[in-house]
């Protein structure tokens, strides 16, 4: 019999739910279809508004963006920005789970401009590097930080900041598990970890203060920041 391949911590868990049901969306580890829903809507609002502020925006600034989506398990939000009618750029999605990257090609099949890259974004931080240098320029992580410790979530936000940083109003815009809700609601969020969220925004305010801060869905148990540079 071949030896079990053995993943990074962050990736047993999905790594783990594909062997138990397949490249599936039950092996996202999502709450739910809604939540992931309100997530990824969020996000592209937030995008959207970080984007046109102080700007005169003659269209949709998210048309002809080129998408970087780190973490993109099945590409579920390739599909939400053909269903919002975003008119953008480019996809590309990233995702290290070989069995979720494969579900992400065929989810992309018949989306224009959509392209699959195998790889571990977190192990190989040059990955982001080479995609900013070659024209990436909205940067996501959506769900994507969430079987992570929060030490090196923080690491892999930094180093994505950094090459994000230097793209032309690039963005950054992530989202995670916040500790300050004050609804009632599960507390078991197993495998996912909850972020301090204080420091989080601390962290990105002292990288820039022009960002956005998203508190108010979900019960605030849920947090989205975007970033935006100046370079």
């Amino acid at each position: 019999m071949p030896p079990v391949p053995t993943h990074p911590a962050y990736l047993k868990p999905y790594c783990d739910a594909v062997r138990a049901v397949g490249p599936t969306f039950g092996a996202l580890l999502w709450h739910s279809k809604a939540y992931q829903q309100v997530r990824f809507k969020v996000m592209t609002e937030t995008i959207r508004a970080a984007l046109a502020a102080g700007h005169t925006v003659q269209r949709c600034p998210l048309d002809a963006r080129v998408f970087v989506d780190l973490g993109c398990g099945c590409a579920d939000y390739a599909l939400h920005l053909r269903d919002e009618g975003v008119d953008y750029g480019r996809y590309l999605g990233v995702e290290a789970v070989a069995e979720l990257a494969r579900a992400s090609r065929d989810a992309i099949a018949t989306l224009p401009d959509a392209t699959i890259i195998e790889g571990d974004f977190v192990a190989e931080p040059v990955i982001v590097d080479r995609l900013a240098a070659g024209g990436g320029e909205v940067f996501l992580l959506s769900g994507s930080l969430n079987t992570m410790h929060e030490s090196l979530a923080m690491d892999v936000l930094e180093r994505t900041w950094r090459a994000v940083a230097r793209v032309r109003r690039g963005v950054l815009a992530f989202n995670f598990l916040s500790n300050r809700f004050d609804e009632a609601g599960p507390e078991d969020c197993g495998p996912a970890r909850r972020f301090h969220t204080q420091q989080v925004l601390a962290w990105a305010l002292a990288r820039c203060p022009r960002l956005i801060f998203r508190h108010d869905y979900l019960g605030a148990r849920d947090a989205t920041i975007v970033l935006v540079a100046e370079a």
